[in-house]
């Protein structure tokens, strides 16, 4: 039987290729690689791996913020939909 998840996110770090999350369970760490365009009305940001997955902000950090918490509200809707489903985990070498 699958579990709900909580996956509401606080940004713990932010480098140039990629932000690292804490899911709201605080047990999982996850990083995701990010897209962050200037522009004149400040930065958006997206998560290539996730497809649709985009925020904006007036700062780098506040566009970075948000991403963070659009992070954890698309993985929260991925897991209502795979609910009831059997998932297994792969290793796929980088």
């Amino acid at each position: 039987m699958n579990k709900s998840h909580s996956f509401v996110s606080n940004l713990i770090a932010a480098d140039e290729d990629s932000i690292t999350i804490r899911l709201a369970t605080g047990e999982t760490v996850m990083k995701y690689k990010v897209a962050l365009h200037e522009s004149e009305e400040g930065f958006s940001v997206w998560v290539p791996c996730l497809p649709g997955c985009v925020s904006q902000g007036e700062t780098e950090q506040e566009a970075l913020s948000n991403i963070a918490e659009a992070i954890g509200e698309y993985l929260s809707v991925i897991d209502e939909q795979l609910q009831g489903a059997e998932i297994r985990e792969i290793e796929v070498a980088a």
